[in-house]
Protein backbone atom coordinates (compact mmCIF):
# COMPACT_ATOMS: atom_id res chain seq x y z
CA UNK A 1 0.00 0.00 0.00
CA UNK A 2 0.92 3.47 -0.81
CA UNK A 3 3.18 5.22 2.67
CA UNK A 4 0.99 8.11 1.43
CA UNK A 5 -2.01 6.99 2.49
CA UNK A 6 -3.71 5.96 5.51
CA UNK A 7 -4.30 7.05 9.24
CA UNK A 8 -1.86 10.34 8.21
CA UNK A 9 -5.20 11.93 6.05
CA UNK A 10 -2.68 12.01 3.11
CA UNK A 11 -4.14 10.94 -1.05
CA UNK A 12 -3.35 8.69 -2.87
CA UNK A 13 -0.17 9.52 -5.81
CA UNK A 14 -2.87 9.54 -8.99
CA UNK A 15 -5.37 12.11 -6.63
CA UNK A 16 -2.64 14.40 -6.69
CA UNK A 17 -1.46 16.30 -9.37
CA UNK A 18 1.45 15.86 -10.92
CA UNK A 19 4.60 18.36 -9.76
CA UNK A 20 6.30 20.41 -12.81
CA UNK A 21 9.74 21.15 -13.11
CA UNK A 22 11.42 17.72 -12.25
CA UNK A 23 13.86 18.36 -15.05
CA UNK A 24 14.50 16.28 -17.80
CA UNK A 25 12.98 16.42 -21.28
CA UNK A 26 9.54 18.74 -20.96
CA UNK A 27 7.58 16.93 -23.32
CA UNK A 28 7.69 13.72 -22.01
CA UNK A 29 6.20 15.41 -18.83
CA UNK A 30 3.68 16.44 -20.90
CA UNK A 31 2.85 12.88 -21.97
CA UNK A 32 3.18 11.30 -18.84
CA UNK A 33 0.64 14.02 -17.28
CA UNK A 34 -1.57 13.16 -20.49
CA UNK A 35 -1.15 9.59 -19.55
CA UNK A 36 -2.28 9.95 -16.00
CA UNK A 37 -4.84 12.10 -17.04
CA UNK A 38 -6.50 9.32 -19.69
CA UNK A 39 -6.09 6.90 -16.57
CA UNK A 40 -8.18 8.97 -14.13
CA UNK A 41 -11.03 9.48 -16.58
CA UNK A 42 -11.06 5.99 -17.02
CA UNK A 43 -11.15 5.93 -13.07
CA UNK A 44 -13.85 8.27 -12.55
CA UNK A 45 -16.44 5.75 -15.25
CA UNK A 46 -15.95 2.98 -13.16
CA UNK A 47 -19.57 2.48 -10.98
CA UNK A 48 -19.70 4.06 -6.87
CA UNK A 49 -18.44 1.86 -4.27
CA UNK A 50 -21.45 -0.43 -2.70
CA UNK A 51 -20.49 0.30 1.17
CA UNK A 52 -23.20 -3.43 2.25
CA UNK A 53 -21.51 -5.17 0.03
CA UNK A 54 -17.93 -4.02 0.86
CA UNK A 55 -18.47 -4.52 4.62
CA UNK A 56 -19.64 -8.32 3.98
CA UNK A 57 -16.41 -8.94 1.86
CA UNK A 58 -14.72 -8.01 4.43
CA UNK A 59 -16.26 -9.85 7.04
CA UNK A 60 -16.42 -13.02 4.73
CA UNK A 61 -12.49 -12.16 4.35
CA UNK A 62 -11.66 -11.64 7.84
CA UNK A 63 -13.50 -15.13 8.89
CA UNK A 64 -11.26 -16.97 6.15
CA UNK A 65 -14.56 -17.97 3.63
CA UNK A 66 -13.94 -15.29 1.01
CA UNK A 67 -12.37 -17.03 -1.78
CA UNK A 68 -10.89 -15.40 -5.12
CA UNK A 69 -11.63 -16.38 -8.39
CA UNK A 70 -8.34 -15.76 -10.01
CA UNK A 71 -9.22 -16.98 -13.70
CA UNK A 72 -12.24 -14.34 -13.42
CA UNK A 73 -9.77 -11.89 -11.59
CA UNK A 74 -7.03 -12.17 -14.66
CA UNK A 75 -9.80 -11.65 -17.11
CA UNK A 76 -10.99 -8.29 -15.70
CA UNK A 77 -7.52 -6.82 -15.33
CA UNK A 78 -7.01 -7.69 -19.21
CA UNK A 79 -10.58 -5.60 -19.64
CA UNK A 80 -9.23 -2.65 -17.80
CA UNK A 81 -6.10 -2.67 -19.10
CA UNK A 82 -7.06 -2.76 -22.73
CA UNK A 83 -9.47 -0.12 -22.43
CA UNK A 84 -6.73 1.90 -20.46
CA UNK A 85 -4.40 1.32 -23.41
CA UNK A 86 -7.19 2.37 -26.12
CA UNK A 87 -7.96 5.22 -23.98
CA UNK A 88 -4.25 6.29 -24.53
CA UNK A 89 -3.41 5.32 -27.80
CA UNK A 90 -7.17 6.02 -29.55
CA UNK A 91 -9.51 3.69 -30.90
CA UNK A 92 -7.91 1.29 -34.12
CA UNK A 93 -4.24 2.19 -33.27
CA UNK A 94 -1.94 -0.90 -34.49
CA UNK A 95 0.57 -0.35 -31.54
CA UNK A 96 0.93 -3.59 -29.12
CA UNK A 97 2.19 -1.72 -25.83
CA UNK A 98 4.76 -4.07 -25.81
CA UNK A 99 2.45 -7.14 -24.84
CA UNK A 100 1.94 -10.03 -27.36
CA UNK A 101 -1.82 -10.66 -28.04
Amino acid sequence: MNEDFGSRGKTLPFARPLRAGRGGNPGAEDAMAEDWEAMLDLIRQQPDVNISKTVQLHRQVAAGHYRVNASRLADRLLQFESRFEDSIQGPGSQESGGRNS
